[in-house]
């Protein structure tokens, strides 16, 4: 159960390309309020630092970043098969909802249903190299 929480949170806050302008949702939200929705949502399984496995993958340069290719990782099959690169638009929709962005998905987070949240995780998560 723990593993499949933090798979989710994992693949959401786990990773996207290099912002660019039109990928609003991150260029609109607030950073620092997202560091803080990290730390409460995302940060018991996932961690900010390059390379640290937690019980899910580090998001650290999730941005740009090919779904499901942290290695020492166990994805589901659903999330290494999808063979996107994390962006804004795409994580937007994660966040909102992982099972349905990403059917067959072990991440076992609900979603964030608030668009400004999600923009500040977004925002938080490009920040992450």
């Amino acid at each position: 159960m723990l593993r499949t929480a933090v798979a989710a949170i994992a693949a959401v806050t786990a990773c996207l390309v290099l912002l660019t302008p039109e990928a609003a949702p991150a260029a609109e939200g607030n950073g620092a309020a997202g560091r803080v929705l990290f730390i409460r949502q995302c940060g018991l399984c996932h961690s900010s630092r390059p390379g640290e496995v937690l019980t899910a993958p580090s998001l650290a340069g999730v941005v740009g970043r090919k779904a499901g290719s942290v290695k020492g990782f166990g994805y589901s099959p659903a999330l290494r098969a999808w063979g996107r690169r994390w962006d804004a638009p795409l994580l937007d929709a994660y966040i909102a909802n992982p099972g349905k962005a990403v059917p067959g998905t072990n991440m076992s987070f609900a979603g964030q249903p608030d668009p400004a949240r999600r923009a500040d995780l977004i925002a938080y998560l490009a920040s992450l190299r």
